[in-house]
């Protein structure tokens, strides 16, 4: 289970970020979100075990963490064939440099 949530992490999480916020912004952004859902996550189901008296309360409260992920999942962008943004472009020369240029700027026209 770990996996399928740890190998997209590291992939999706830095391409969130521009390159000059992205260290700070991803570490703060990760460690608040597990600090207050992931922390809280044990009280916040026995609590409500005992306020409803039903031991399947936990299992509704991951079905619900897993929509609400599955929604976010569903307004991230592709980065997959994109640079991230704010990193500098990786070429061996000026010409490359004016090719990669022209030909980015074509694909960020399209609609």
């Amino acid at each position: 289970m770990l996996a399928c949530f740890a190998a997209p992490s590291a992939s999706t999480l830095p391409a969130l970020f521009p390159t000059r916020i992205r260290y700070a912004a991803l570490s703060i952004g990760f460690n608040l979100s597990v600090s207050i859902f992931g922390g809280t996550t044990p009280l916040v189901t026995s609590a409500l075990v005992s306020a409803t008296g039903s031991p399947m309360v936990p299992a509704y409260y991951l079905v619900v963490s897993g929509i609400v992920g599955l929604i976010a999942v569903g307004f991230l962008r592709e980065s997959a064939t994109q640079p991230l943004e704010g990193s500098p472009p990786q070429v061996d020369s000026t010409e490359e440099a004016k090719e990669l240029y022209i030909e980015t700027s074509a694909m960020a026209a399209r609609p």
